[in-house]
């Protein structure tokens, strides 16, 4: 796995993570997000830093709630005119 200096590899690790709570990986020989930091850290990089970086953004958006346990937010709609005002 070279992520941090192959482009591919850093968006196939990005496509894991944004679809990570949508899509059923419990059959794919994949890492869980949360070792993905101590996976990181066990292996060299070119540039460990970035590498850390990388890793950390992907892990915290797999990580995240999926959109139907947050939050409602609630909107206003928009006024299109003085009648509605009235």
């Amino acid at each position: 796995l070279a992520a941090p200096s192959d482009v591919a590899m850093a968006v196939e690790l990005f496509e894991v993570a944004v679809t990570w709570q949508e899509l059923d990986y419990s059959g794919e020989a994949v890492i869980s997000p949360v070792d993905w930091l101590e996976f990181a850290a066990q292996h060299s990089w070119d540039d460990p830093r970035l590498a850390r970086r990388l890793f950390r953004a992907a892990r915290d958006i797999a990580l995240r709630h999926p959109a139907d346990t947050r939050p409602s937010v609630v909107t206003t709609p928009f006024l299109t005119s003085k009648e509605e005002t009235q």
